[in-house]
């Protein structure tokens, strides 16, 4: 049995103000990329997500690989591929990540967001 007093003090949510020019909630890959595209342009980002990690289907938490265009195998885009912030992470994870580790994929995926100074990850 629990014998303490209710406290409105002790249930009260800690609260963050922050001020940004663009607030992006959720940090799959397509909000991480819009992330990193908005900061480029100078933009002040927060980029906010309530998971473990970044990547959402793509991350180690769900593990779907991120395909886009080229769908690797299984459709006719054999020359197809993506660009922009996308490839970049591609790109990076193929040097860095050579086994294909869902984990080691989620660290790229974090050293992109923090490269970016002014965006600011949550």
């Amino acid at each position: 049995m629990i014998n303490e007093i209710f406290s409105v003090e002790k249930r009260t949510l800690t609260k963050i103000e922050k001020s940004f020019d663009l607030v992006v909630v959720g940090g799959g890959m397509a909000g991480v990329c819009c992330a990193i595209t908005a900061a480029r342009q100078g933009i002040k980002v927060g980029l906010i997500q309530d998971r473990p990690v970044l990547g959402g289907n793509a991350s180690s938490e769900v593990r779907l690989w991120l395909l886009g265009a080229t769908s690797h195998m299984g459709n006719n885009n054999r020359w197809s591929r993506e660009g922009g912030v996308i490839d970049e992470i591609l790109v990076e994870n193929t040097f860095r990540n050579k086994e294909g580790n869902p984990v080691l994929f989620d660290m790229v995926l974090v050293d992109k967001v923090l490269a970016e100074k002014i965006l600011n990850y949550f």
